[in-house]
């Protein structure tokens, strides 16, 4: 068996080796320096402690220990300013050895933090973060293969790797596992590394199914996760945050239950923080419930641990803004129809105007070319203001079958907007790319640069 067991290992060594150069975007080379670095760390910890112990036993103790006046030793000092004599007693000798030993150790665990690491870090190129795997296993996928709603991109300009999160089977548990959120990491928005666990509830935590819609944001220096849950029987479905170190979780719970609007079915929180450092969560009202989608905005304390108020700004009301390309949305699990809204997210122009994203379902063939499925729509404070007035650009950003967007900004400076696409064929959704075109006052898509074509 044990022989078995090393011949699949070391078959299987070239391929795990070019994937790992493929994730970290480095040679094989750097990549087997890595290794070495690591499996010899232990064995350098041990020599330098055994050295160390060497040379405390021949040289250190004997001078500890000396007594005479001809070697007036630590010892001999201490002992000579506390009771006035030559000879050590054993009190004196063990205080003696801390006060000696205790410099010695913290240079060796300093050499160990800061020598040791340091040289792994380096080949690592950057910060390395330990991320909770799960049972599944962890794999190499191109973001088409990876099956996922709701997708979203943070990209941590610390260690140079886009972190992507998102709606996908494990988010409603399954057998004996409680839901919970990934996350996978990528150095070059292709190649995916995952899935890790970048949530995963306490014992009492107020949501139960639907984890939905998770992105992160980094804010004085942490970073949050708005994400949408459903609490249990006669509870509401809202957005609450979490926190964690490092966009790589593990992520805990933070804000005291929901942020959104109390009584309602709310979700697709995202944060804005407008020109005076004021944060906000914009979310969405749930068309099952108001049967009219609308998108609403409220003031978060500024410790994002609740809203401060339940007097919401009024951003999308599909009731009464009279859009012209808006579908009935319809679920017969339930037998109800509305209108959908999803996935607001906030962008600010280089003129100062604020643009808002959204998602919903349009009518066949509108403006010449639609396909009548899910889409992504704008709206726009050309005040800058969270408080508008808001005004609808009829037409629509991507209309594609595609949509619950956000965007990001690639380490190349280039903006990116991600989303899901295939949505009204369930169970073969995935992640796709584009490359977006920023004017003063909007953006546009270059459709011929989407990372699957």
């Amino acid at each position: 068996m044990d022989v078995y067991l090393i011949y699949n290992f070391l078959k299987d060594f070239p391929k795990e080796l070019e994937e790992a150069a493929v994730i970290e975007r480095v040679s094989l080379f750097s990549i087997l320096i890595n290794i070495i670095t690591q499996s010899i760390k232990p064995i350098v910890m041990t020599l330098g402690f055994i050295t160390f112990l060497g040379i405390y036993n021949d040289y250190l103790w004997p001078s500890l220990i000396a007594t005479s006046n001809e070697m007036r030793t630590i010892t001999v000092g201490i002992s000579s300013l506390v009771i006035g004599s030559n000879f050590a007693n054993p009190v004196m000798m063990m205080a003696a050895t801390v006060f000696s030993v205790l410099p010695a150790l913290i240079i060796f665990l300093f050499v160990n933090k800061y020598v040791v690491n340091g040289i792994t870090n380096v080949f690592l190129g950057g910060r390395d973060y330990n991320m909770e795997t799960t049972t599944k296993k962890i794999r190499l996928l191109k973001l088409q293969e990876i099956h996922m709603r709701d997708p979203y991109i943070f990209a941590d300009t610390a260690d140079k790797t886009y972190y992507l999160y998102g709606t996908t089977s494990v988010c409603n548990g399954a057998a004996d596992i409680d839901p919970y959120f990934e996350i996978w990491r990528s150095k070059d928005l292709v190649h995916f590394e995952g899935p890790y666990a970048a949530f995963r509830p306490k014992k009492g935590f107020w949501g139960v199914k639907d984890y939905w819609a998770p992105e992160v944001h980094e804010y004085k220096g942490k970073y949050y996760m708005f994400a949408s849950f459903k609490g249990g029987i006669g509870e509401n479905r809202g957005t609450a945050i979490l926190k964690a170190d490092s966009p790589a979780g593990p992520f805990y719970e933070w804000s005291k239950g929901p942020v959104t609007l109390r009584g309602h079915e709310c979700l697709d929180g995202t944060l804005y923080v407008d020109e005076s450092g004021k944060p906000w969560v914009v979310f969405c009202l749930e068309w099952t419930s108001a049967y009219f989608g609308k998108i609403l905005a409220l003031p978060l304390t500024d410790d994002l641990r609740s809203s401060e108020n339940q007097n919401p700004v009024f951003i999308v009301d599909t009731e009464t803004d009279g859009l012209p390309w808006i579908r009935h949305m319809s679920d017969a699990r339930v037998e109800k129809i509305g209108y959908l809204t999803d996935a607001p997210f906030l962008h600010r122009n280089p003129d100062g105007s604020l643009l808002l994203l959204w998602s919903s379902y349009s009518i066949s063939k509108w403006g010449g070319t639609g396909q009548g499925g899910y889409v992504v729509a704008r709206c726009i404070s050309r005040s800058g203001s969270i408080n508008g007035p808001w005004s609808h650009d009829f037409n629509l950003l991507l209309d594609e079958n595609a949509g619950h967007c956000s965007i990001f900004k690639d380490f190349n400076g280039e903006l990116r907007l991600v989303c899901h696409c295939n949505d009204t064929e369930h169970g073969s959704e995935y992640p796709v790319i584009y490359k977006l075109i920023q004017n003063d006052d909007n953006i546009s898509i270059l459709r011929h640069e989407r990372n699957d074509c």
